[in-house]
Protein backbone atom coordinates (compact mmCIF):
# COMPACT_ATOMS: atom_id res chain seq x y z
CA UNK A 1 0.00 0.00 0.00
CA UNK A 2 2.75 2.35 0.79
CA UNK A 3 3.99 1.75 -2.78
CA UNK A 4 1.03 2.84 -4.35
CA UNK A 5 0.83 6.00 -1.79
CA UNK A 6 4.34 6.93 -3.25
CA UNK A 7 2.42 6.84 -6.75
CA UNK A 8 -0.87 8.69 -5.86
CA UNK A 9 1.75 11.29 -4.34
CA UNK A 10 4.33 11.45 -7.44
CA UNK A 11 1.56 11.31 -9.69
CA UNK A 12 -1.37 13.79 -8.75
CA UNK A 13 -3.07 13.61 -12.33
CA UNK A 14 -5.58 10.24 -12.35
CA UNK A 15 -4.62 9.79 -16.13
CA UNK A 16 -0.91 9.43 -15.17
CA UNK A 17 -1.60 7.01 -12.29
CA UNK A 18 -4.12 5.31 -14.73
CA UNK A 19 -1.92 5.32 -17.62
CA UNK A 20 1.11 3.69 -15.08
CA UNK A 21 -1.28 0.85 -13.37
CA UNK A 22 -1.68 -0.65 -17.05
CA UNK A 23 1.52 0.03 -18.44
CA UNK A 24 2.59 -2.45 -15.63
CA UNK A 25 -0.63 -4.61 -16.16
CA UNK A 26 0.28 -5.44 -19.44
CA UNK A 27 2.56 -8.72 -19.88
CA UNK A 28 5.97 -8.27 -21.70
Amino acid sequence: MKFLLKILGVHKTSIDFYLYMIIHLIPF
